[in-house]
């Protein structure tokens, strides 16, 4: 197991609040995360801490292509912050 972090920040169009929903919903978690589920991409989360409308940790856990061993395990964490547009940023 690896614990090399990798780090991605953008900004959302959308205020926290509706990106917490996209990514607190299933069935928007799932038509915004796993787009390629049709495809065979398998993706199974668990979510390990949450603080509502600014921070979601989930064990995120990948079968498919691009996986290594055909399983790649990873812990993802989403950090929201409210941009004074009503953005959200994102780190």
């Amino acid at each position: 197991m690896t614990t090399d972090a990798l780090i991605y920040e953008c900004a959302l169009d959308a205020a926290p609040e509706k990106v917490w929903r996209a990514l607190t919903i299933p069935a928007y978690l799932e038509r915004w995360l796993t787009p390629d589920a049709a495809a065979g991409e398998a993706l199974d989360l668990t979510v390990l801490a949450a603080e509502e409308n600014k921070s979601l940790s989930y064990h995120w856990r990948e079968a498919g292509q691009g996986a290594v061993g055909d399983v790649e395990d990873s812990v993802v964490t989403f950090e929201l912050k409210p941009m004074a547009d009503g953005r959200t940023g994102s780190g």
